[in-house]
């Protein structure tokens, strides 16, 4: 059995320097002048990395001798769905967005592929929200949810989300509320806490992990993760490349759920780019958890209010904001107790609330 190593991982993720600004010329067969840090070259250099772990190199990753009788079929996968990714996303910036869409549809959507890459979300998992208020004021129920249909003139574009288009967000913990809201005012801002009463599951869009067993599936979706994980070059600019393949899945999966007429909640599970960001108090491996996205597309739609299948598919446990709770009905005790068994994400605030949230759970 091959599994997938770090080196690996930091081999296929890794960005092109100034030494490698010749190879990104060749890949993009383009001679005038080209900015590396952006995605174009970024996606283009990635997925040159990830045919180049089928050469024979000193490293051997996923040459003739690991794969032995594997290697050809397991080759032909990987390239296949590089070209088809790169093909997808020139496709959508040259205007020919329908094309784009039907690709990626036809590759990984109506051939049942992306089946094996969908996920039944547990009964456990908690699903954080955080909005943001400039005064101490608690929101509603509904003001908590996503952006209203008739309200839909508010949404912009997001990585999963395109202007027009209501998406449900979540986050793991609210520390990754708070890192997606830009840093908010903690004290100000609102925080839930969701929990699933149906049946909800999930395409599953992180990167591959340490000791995961390279299999076939895994390399014709690696392109795809690969293209959706690449951080904002420029965030404050209207348009970002970087979400073009990631709203294009959005869409995949709007028309999936309608042509299959599925009775379950679909959504996309992402790791969020910010984990990495250098303001980020909470980064590395070891609180990655802290950094999961949900995103779930209305199940249908309606003129006014939300989505009533989502509504129906998430239970609110209790809308509250840190203010709130410990200045105008004072119930969290803020104060950390020293626990060196706990990692220090445990003493922070944010913990103390998901903490609080639990108990509120419990109590009802």
């Amino acid at each position: 059995m091959v599994t997938i190593n770090d080196s690996m991982i930091r081999f296929i993720t890794s960005y092109p320097l100034e030494k490698d600004r010749e190879v990104v010329k060749s890949l993009l067969d383009d001679t005038d002048s080209i900015d590396l840090a952006s995605y174009t070259a970024k996606l283009a250099y990635q997925l040159y990395r990830v045919k180049l772990l089928f050469e024979d190199s000193p490293l051997h990753w996923l040459d003739e001798t690991k794969l032995t009788s594997n290697y050809v079929s397991f080759k032909n996968a990987a390239l296949e769905a590089c070209d088809i990714v790169f093909n997808v996303f020139k496709l959508s910036m040259a205007g020919r967005r329908s094309e784009a869409l039907e690709c990626l549809y036809s590759f990984y959507f109506a051939s049942g592929l992306i089946d094996k890459n969908i996920e039944t979300i547990s009964d456990r998992t908690k699903f954080y929200r955080m909005r943001p208020s400039e005064n101490y004021q608690l929101y509603s129920e509904d003001e908590m949810f996503h952006v209203p249909f008739e309200a839909c003139y508010k949404t912009t574009n997001y990585r999963y989300s395109i202007s027009g288009l209501p998406i449900l967000y979540f986050c793991s913990s609210l520390y990754g509320c708070w890192m997606e809201c830009n840093q908010p005012n903690i004290e100000k801002a609102n925080v839930a806490l969701y929990v699933k009463e149906t049946d909800v599951k999930c395409i599953d869009m992180m990167m591959p992990k340490r000791n995961d067993k390279i299999t076939k599936q895994m390399l014709q979706f690696l392109p795809l993760l690969l293209a959706c994980n690449i951080e904002v070059q420029r965030p404050d600019e209207p348009f970002k490349p970087e979400y073009v393949i990631p709203q294009l899945i959005t869409d995949c999966t709007l028309k999936y759920c309608s042509e299959q007429k599925m009775n379950y909640i679909l959504g996309i599970k992402y790791l969020s780019t910010k984990w990495k960001d250098e303001h980020n108090f909470f980064s590395g491996k070891s609180f990655e958890g802290l950094h999961i996205n949900y995103a779930f597309p209305p199940k249908t739609y309606h003129f006014s209010g939300v989505c009533p299948k989502l509504k129906e598919a998430f239970h609110k446990v209790r809308i509250t904001s840190l203010f709130y709770e410990t200045h105008v009905q004072p119930s969290i005790d803020l104060i950390p107790k020293k626990d060196k068994t706990k990692t220090s994400y445990h003493h922070t605030t944010f913990s103390k609330l998901e903490s609080w949230l639990e108990d509120t759970m419990l109590r009802y």
